[in-house]
């Protein structure tokens, strides 16, 4: 039976980096060297700039607050206070490692956190205290906290995560195996190491369901790695897709780059010279295209029926983009 794979993710959002400066060095990070590219942080015109920009496209409920890490942008309560003022939610992408004193988590923009927890093993004690203290904090003001866990091994164990659901009363996790950024600079999967990763994701998933935590598979995965009863299984429980939203959604960096993923370090046309949402989704959409429909990741892709019907472009396209001998955006 052949069925139709529906892209759905929990929190398809357009981030905003205010900064890639960051107080931790997390070797998955997609955003290594990225400040390089970007060394300084978003000045407040920029800042008026982006929310005019959401505003006058009526997106509301669709912007993340990310970097690097947003709580290190020296302007974030302004920012939250301009967020409230506009009317828009806001969902922070953090560590979950700042000073809770500084920053105003009560603030009425702000509806939900996620919060990437890595294993206790990578924090300092001082900084393990520090996020439980924070996660606690975010608890009783609000229900909206989610975990990101983010796999680089199978061999990692994911029980601190589900214990610590336990013990914070959290019940989502978005878990998403690391893929690389264009840079090609942080620690990933390797292609073809991705197929061992499978039965881990299958695992896992049940290990949530035992616990009453509702998992996110946040990335696109080769839809053939998985049987039809698995793929069934995955769709209907943490929204496993072979597709992902880059183009759809986009990334604005500190100097107001317009991204068409987080990954993509590209620097490329700047907000100002686009007039609406459309046209950035048009302008990226012949390049990302030809990405993900004309550049095999897999010599399996070439013949594959998931392909053929558009369900599924292989993985992540920042594999693609680093084989890739010319992306050309100016079509």
């Amino acid at each position: 039976m052949f069925w139709l794979f529906l892209y759905s993710h929990f929190y398809q959002m357009n981030p905003i980096n205010f900064t890639y400066s960051c107080n931790r060095n997390c070797n998955y990070c997609f955003a290594k060297g990225f400040l390089k590219k970007w060394p300084r942080e978003m000045s407040l015109k920029e800042l008026k700039a982006v929310f005019e920009w959401f505003s006058k496209q009526g997106i509301k409920n669709s912007i993340a607050f990310s970097g690097g890490e947003p709580t290190f942008f020296s302007k974030i309560n302004l920012a939250l206070k301009m967020a409230e003022n506009y009317g828009f939610k806001i969902r922070i992408y953090t560590n979950g490692i700042f000073d809770v004193e500084k920053i105003n988590i009560k603030s009425p923009a702000i509806s939900s956190f996620l919060v990437n927890f890595n294993s206790p093993s990578e924090y300092s004690s001082q900084e393990i205290e520090t996020l439980y203290f924070n996660l606690k904090s975010i608890r009783k003001i609000t229900k909206n906290i989610d975990f990101r866990f983010n796999i680089i091994s199978p061999d990692i164990s994911y029980n601190y995560i589900i214990d610590a659901c336990k013990k914070l009363n959290i019940h989502h996790v978005e878990f998403a195996p690391v893929f690389p950024s264009i840079l090609g600079k942080n620690k990933y999967i390797k292609k073809e190491n991705l197929k061992n990763f499978a039965k881990y994701i299958l695992r896992f998933t049940k290990d949530l369901l035992k616990q009453n935590i509702r998992g996110q598979l946040a990335e696109p995965f080769p839809l053939c790695f998985f049987s039809e009863k698995e793929r069934n299984f995955l769709v209907k429980n943490v929204g496993l897709s072979g597709i992902c939203g880059a183009g759809k959604n986009y990334a604005i960096t500190p100097d107001l780059t317009v991204l068409p993923c987080v990954v993509f370090a590209f620097k490329e046309r700047h907000l100002n010279n686009f007039k609406n949402e459309k046209e950035v989704i048009d302008y990226y959409k012949k390049p990302l295209n030809k990405l993900r429909w004309e550049t095999d990741l897999f010599p399996e892709c070439k013949n594959c029926l998931f392909k053929k019907n558009k369900q599924c472009q292989g993985s992540c396209l920042a594999y693609k983009f680093l084989q890739a001998k010319n992306f050309q955006t100016n079509y």
